[in-house]
């Protein structure tokens, strides 16, 4: 597969394509077999390119350890869009952003603080061996793998760089480091400022667009938003004189953090229609290379986010999080459909004089395109960004079409016909409605609005179909000259499916992998179209019916109970291996970090114990601690809180000084030691847009009675905790906590039970876990089969449904799931726990019918 490009469009073996592109985190999906669900719905919707970042971090737990099995096997990923008929614009990093935890890069990385990540610190360029020299590791591991998969397109180097002086040492670097590597397709360069950054080093230019960030106001109420796009033909034209325009991240949706928007509004603010508009106006500016970012939504599992948003990265994206269809997919299908069946891929603007077209009212004139190859061909771009819809009349296009009415509806764009000619020797001589699917026997448009659809055959003869505004599940079916014109309502527009390029399959809600569809029980709505046999080879009979199914439920029972702070115990770290003593290290940083944090200790992320241990009382404690951390003393509390910065640079956070001068300190004729307990719960790292990927988390510093707690002088030690469950929930050790009495309580207790999936032959359905609202805890993980897929804080509150992946969870056979919760302020008793046990629910997001045609 040969890869050229010119002003146009990108080239694949010489003829131009329109790379209708979606954006996938293989790394938020942890199974092969999620990849292949995602992909292949992907692909249903009419996407013909996948982008892949491929994360240095999730494959590299030390220097020059690589993982590439199970689900990191980038090979497997890569070979599913093979077999898909998908191809993949790859995007190796070194950086990706993509609100991971570090930007991607690996913890080992991350806690040498002295190596400037990017060549980049504060924003200035600062070169670096040492960086470059691992860059060159991670990209000898995975440039080979992506190389040798022939649908590759592109490939891109760095993600959104800059630095304050446009410093271009870097960036040809890594262009040259990737050409000796073997990359032979382009690359190219995401410039997040659009201000032609790199653009002459890298082959092909893009940039991002993201209109919509803040939610406060509605993005109808602010048309300036759209400045960028309806201006880059001007702004980037002159980097893009002979290749294409091309958006790498075009926004799809948006992310939502721990103190920001709810899902819930964002996906309220961003629906059909705005995704609609962005993308209908950049084809309207000749636009031939997108990337809805994201297309498919994932998993924060584990600690691949960034500490800036909480579990879901559902980012709104038109694919969710569980892997159910939004309406924002349908839009976008739509969109697809009709570039895969009409052609864009060449065309410049013009204007309506040239054109020889008159608008009566010209507010609703957005563009005019016309095709390179035939003069006579124009796609009309009419958009109305205002409250009310507005009707304009068209004429001029051809004898027969004059004085057509249209009607734009609010927030609306319309991608109207001109004089395009068909496969089978027909003309649309102009469509008031928009076009959604042509083959040689027939033509389908969209029926949501009073409309008219004037055709030229092949003698020359003029055929007026006039098309009544339908409801959702109308449809109508008219013949022109042998030409049959499927007119559809919106639910039909929504519900078409086009089957590996064969036939029109209407009604199913989603398309699944196993060769079914997908329908939700409440949903019996399926369209039967009796069609001449010798014509419209697209459409297909078939009378439908399913009866609605009751939800599938599940039960939880058989709760256990576990006290996992059994580091409070008299004398633990003297009695469990489990504490590793502090040492205290040469200096090799350039800054004043110390050296307690979780990065210096080789943790780099989760939930971590250190143990100080005086050889009298002290008076006061001063710590500065990420993200959550409670002080004990002898087992009591003396004070816990939290830091959670969501502001570049992230700052380090205040110091807080403890009073220990009325903790229970030991006597000194006690057998046993005083002990300075310190639970830090870590969030993970800062995404590193701002050069603070390196900021640590856990015990930043310490001071006892205003002396820098030194190592050397007094015993500390550190532990990394884990919560586990073991298969059958009773095993009792240092690994899964100890049993919690009735007359116990504890911060930290961990609820686990087992559990089964119910089995169902025409039924499947997305799994979550529900919590209560109403009981009282502070922080809180959720594993399932030892695997953290779910965080909860309570001040946050922005999520209390956690979607349990298909990857770690077992269809068939037990499951094991636990709660820890913490709760600092008062322990939890078992009857807390039980309590709390007693509300959490294992549900369906959706119970879908799988049915064959």
């Amino acid at each position: 597969m040969q890869i050229t490009y010119d002003r146009y469009a990108l080239k694949i073996d010489g003829e131009r394509v329109f790379i209708r592109s979606g954006a996938m985190h293989y790394f938020r999906l942890p199974s092969q077999a999620m990849w292949h669900d995602r992909l292949f719905k992907l692909k249903a919707a009419g996407y013909n390119t996948v982008d892949l970042y491929f994360c240095w971090n999730y494959h590299s737990p030390a220097p020059g350890v690589y993982d590439f099995t199970g689900m990191r096997d980038v090979d497997a990923l890569l070979k599913i869009t093979r077999d898909l008929g998908l191809f993949v614009i790859a995007r190796p990093g070194p950086y990706i952003n993509a609100e991971y935890s570090g930007g991607g890069f690996p913890g080992w990385l991350l806690a040498q603080r002295h190596i400037p990540l990017r060549n980049r610190r504060e924003g200035a360029f600062v070169w670096s061996d040492a960086y470059m020299a691992a860059v060159k590791e991670w990209w000898q591991q995975i440039i080979p793998r992506i190389n040798a998969s022939d649908n590759v397109l592109m490939v891109q180097i760095e993600n959104e760089y800059g630095t304050l002086d446009v410093e271009p040492d870097y960036m040809q670097a890594l262009y040259t480091l990737t050409r000796d590597l073997g990359v032979k397709v382009p690359l190219f360069h995401n410039d997040l400022y659009v201000a032609g950054l790199y653009e002459d080093i890298v082959d092909l230019y893009a940039f991002d667009n993201y209109s919509v960030t803040q939610f406060d106001t509605d993005w109808r109420e602010m048309p300036e938003i759209f400045q960028v796009i309806d201006n880059i033909d001007t702004t980037l034209r002159p980097f893009c004189q002979n290749r294409p325009l091309f958006v790498a991240e075009l926004q799809a949706g948006w992310f939502a953090t721990w103190k920001g928007y709810s899902y819930e509004t964002i996906t309220r603010f961003l629906d059909r229609e705005h995704i609609g508009i962005v993308t209908k106006s950049l084809l309207g500016k000749g636009l031939t290379l997108f990337n809805h970012y994201k297309a498919i939504g994932g998993t924060n599992w584990g600690y691949t986010g960034s500490i800036e948003t909480y579990t879901s990265y559902d980012f709104a994206a038109p694919i969710a999080e569980v892997g159910l269809n939004t309406i924002r997919l349908y839009e976008a299908k739509a969109i697809n459909l009709f570039l895969m069946h009409f052609d864009l891929t060449a065309t410049d603007e013009t204007t309506l004089a040239e054109a020889r077209i008159d608008l009566a009212d010209d507010s609703v004139f957005y563009s005019i395109r016309k095709n390179t190859t035939n003069s006579q061909h124009h796609w009309l771009f009419l958009r109305n960004l205002t409250t009310l819809p507005k009707t304009t009349t068209i004429s001029g296009t051809q004898e027969g079409s004059d004085n057509l009415s249209v009607t734009v509806n609010p927030f609306e764009v319309l991608i109207l016909p001109v004089n395009i000619t068909l496969k089978n020797g027909f003309t649309v001589v102009l469509a008031t409605t928009e076009l959604l699917y042509q083959d040689s026997h027939c033509l389908v448009v969209k029926g949501n609005r009073d409309a008219t659809v004037v055709l030229k055959d092949y003698d020359q003869r003029m055929h007026t179909i006039a098309v009544d505004a339908l409801a959702p599940q109308g449809y109508q079916q008219k013949m022109a000259g042998g030409l049959s014109v499927i007119i559809l309502g919106q639910h039909w527009v929504d519900t078409a499916w086009l089957e590996q390029g064969q036939r029109f399959v209407f009604g199913p809600q989603l398309m699944l992998p196993d060769n079914t569809y997908g329908a939700y029980p409440d949903n019996n709505n399926y369209l039967t179209l009796n069609c001449n046999s010798t014509h419209p080879a697209c459409l297909h009979d078939y009378p439908v019916q399913l009866a609605p199914l009751d939800p599938i439920r599940l039960r939880l029972h058989h709760w256990q109970f576990f006290d996992e702070a059994p580091e409070l115990k008299p004398d633990y770290p003297v009695k469990h291996s489990a504490f590793q003593p502090i040492e205290k290290p040469h200096r090799n940083f350039e800054s004043d970090f110390n050296f307690f944090d979780f990065d210096r200790l080789g943790y780099y992320e989760g939930d971590g114990w250190y143990t100080i241990m005086p050889e009298s009382p002290v008076k006061t404690l001063t710590l500065k601690a990420r993200h959550v951390w409670a002080v004990f003393v002898n087992g009591v509390l003396m004070g816990h809180g939290s830091h959670l910065a969501l502001i570049p640079g992230l700052p380090d956070p205040d110091s807080i000084t403890i009073d220990l001068s009325k903790a229970p300190w030991q006597t000194a004729d006690s057998k046993t030691s005083n002990q300075i307990q310190i639970f830090v719960s870590g969030l993970g790292h800062p995404k590193g847009f701002h050069d603070d990927a390196q900021t640590p988390q856990g015990l930043i510093s310490c001071q006892l009675d205003g002396v820098d707690l030194d190592p050397a002088l007094v015993p500390v030690y550190s532990r990394h905790r884990v919560f586990h469950q073991s298969a059958d929930f009773t095993a009792l050790s240092e690994n899964y906590g100890i049993a919690l009495a009735a007359d116990q309580t504890s911060p930290i207790v961990r609820l686990a039970v087992p559990f089964s999936l119910p089995e169902s032959q025409t039924q499947e359905a997305p799994w979550g876990v529900q919590l209560p609202s109403d009981c009282d805890f502070e922080r809180l993980d959720i594993y399932l089969n030892n695997q953290l897929i779910g965080r909860y804080w309570d001040a946050c509150k922005q999520q209390d449904c956690f979607y349990l992946p298909s990857g770690l969870l077992q269809e068939s056979g037990p499951n094991g799931l636990s709660i820890v919760l913490m709760q600092f302020k008062k322990p939890l008793t078992l009857a807390d726990s039980q309590a709390i046990a007693s509300k959490i629910k294992i549900f369906p997001y959706q119970t879908i019918t799988k049915y064959d045609l």
